[in-house]
């Protein structure tokens, strides 16, 4: 999927993230939370040395729910949560309230005024992740230092229209065997909607737009691309796009996972 928007069809519009899927009525729906940071220039290296402060008396007092950081080629910096339902979200900042107890209020207030002298705003919102409408081969990439993201701002009542769609793409991919992945999620509290986003990654940016280029030089794939584009366009109203980096230097987890955290 990605940048095959310029397929034949003229679009400069898309923002993403995107995981989490509804379970059983016994099960809660597993969320993102997304926290994005629109950081002073001049206080990203607090910015980022303010986070790395809390690895550790995250792990000394016991912090049982981990974050992944990723920096945007816009300087600004998205933190992703993953929490079970809307409790979910009480439960983290339980969590939070708990810890800061245990660290002490000196030391977190000392941490809380540093950190927020660093940024202008935050932008919190929740995301429903759809596997459904998502392509993930067994062959997928693995490596995530790059990502690629893409936000469709859809026409109120076409969000139907617009999941159809992303059915049909990952449909195509499968059938051409496509050796790439993206991740679909659905906004919800804190977003601009109806919206719905993607995401793909690679071990670099020279990596990521080297199989796009592959996928484009398939001809029966690009001609198909560019009428499953041009059905979807009616639909939209708005897109943008988003490069950056994974920052695992940034994040957190109690117990030690390495890249994209959860599948």
């Amino acid at each position: 999927m990605k940048t095959r928007i310029a397929c034949g069809v003229v679009v400069s519009l898309l923002l993403i993230v995107g995981l989490a899927v509804a379970g059983e009525d016994t099960e809660p729906e597993r969320l993102v939370l997304l926290q994005e940071f629109a950081v002073h220039p001049e206080g990203i290296a607090q910015f980022e040395a303010s986070l790395k402060a809390l690895h550790a008396p995250a792990a000394e007092h016991g912090l049982d729910y981990g974050w992944d950081v990723y920096s945007t080629d816009e300087m600004r910096y998205t933190l992703t949560i993953w929490v079970d339902g809307l409790a979910g979200i009480e439960a983290i900042s339980a969590k939070w309230k708990a810890f800061g107890e245990r660290w002490g209020e000196e030391s977190i207030g000392e941490w809380r005024e540093t950190f927020y002298a660093t940024f202008d705003h935050e932008i919190t919102s929740l995301w429903h992740a759809r596997p459904d409408l998502s392509y993930m081969p067994e062959n997928r990439p693995t490596e995530n230092d790059f990502f690629y993201w893409g936000v469709f701002t859809v026409k109120p009542g076409h969000m139907k229209a617009v999941e159809k769609s992303f059915k049909d793409f990952a449909k195509l991919d499968a059938k051409h065997e496509v050796p790439d992945a993206w991740r679909t999620a659905v906004g919800s509290i804190g977003t601009e909607g109806p919206v719905i986003a993607y995401l793909g990654w690679a071990a670099s940016a020279g990596a990521f737009y080297s199989r796009v280029e592959a996928i484009e030089a398939n001809e029966e794939l690009k001609k198909a691309s560019e009428a499953l584009w041009a059905k979807m366009l009616p639909h939209i109203r708005g897109y943008e796009n988003t490069t950056g980096k994974y920052r695992k230097d940034l994040s957190w987890h109690p117990a030690k996972k390495e890249g994209v955290t959860e599948e």
